[in-house]
């Protein structure tokens, strides 16, 4: 997994790439990210099933970003 971030007008824009670690494909997951602090989940997003790759945006602060995905 891929992930980066920049400021953009008091958000943050999360975006990446899941992929499967034997045939480095793209596949589709849940992202879930939480604060840090609270464990709270502020945003879901899905990433692509072809190419792997998501995008969401957030709030300035630290989060904890979970994949998941059914049989990868």
């Amino acid at each position: 997994m891929l992930f980066f971030s920049f400021s953009a007008n008091t958000q943050i824009i999360v975006a990446g790439f899941v992929t499967n670690a034997d045939t480095k494909k793209g596949i589709s997951a849940k992202i879930k990210i939480k604060n840090i602090t609270t464990k709270r989940m502020v945003a879901v997003t899905r990433s692509s099933r072809s190419s792997g790759s998501y995008f969401t945006r957030v709030k300035p602060g630290n989060y904890i970003i979970e994949v998941t995905s059914n049989g990868h």
